[in-house]
């Protein structure tokens, strides 16, 4: 174990160095993506392999974001 949490601190280390951004996503949605029912039971690596390839989307307030019959 106490291997592991080297590796992982050493990558929010080098996350952070190459992309603050990155890190910062890791940071906030690491702990929301670990309580998704599916996800329970799921290794570190493989919840850090999510949140790595997470992005954000914003919408206004009633903006359309998806239509009945619309192929995505």
């Amino acid at each position: 174990m106490y291997a592991y949490s080297m590796r992982v601190a050493t990558l929010r280390l080098l996350l952070c160095r190459i992309s603050p951004s990155l890190f910062v996503s890791q940071t906030l949605y690491t702990e929301y993506i670990e309580k998704v029912p599916l996800l329970k039971g799921c290794s570190a690596e493989f919840i850090n392999q999510i949140v790595i390839r997470l992005h954000e989307e914003f919408f206004l307030p009633g903006e359309v974001i998806m239509e009945q019959g619309n192929v995505v």
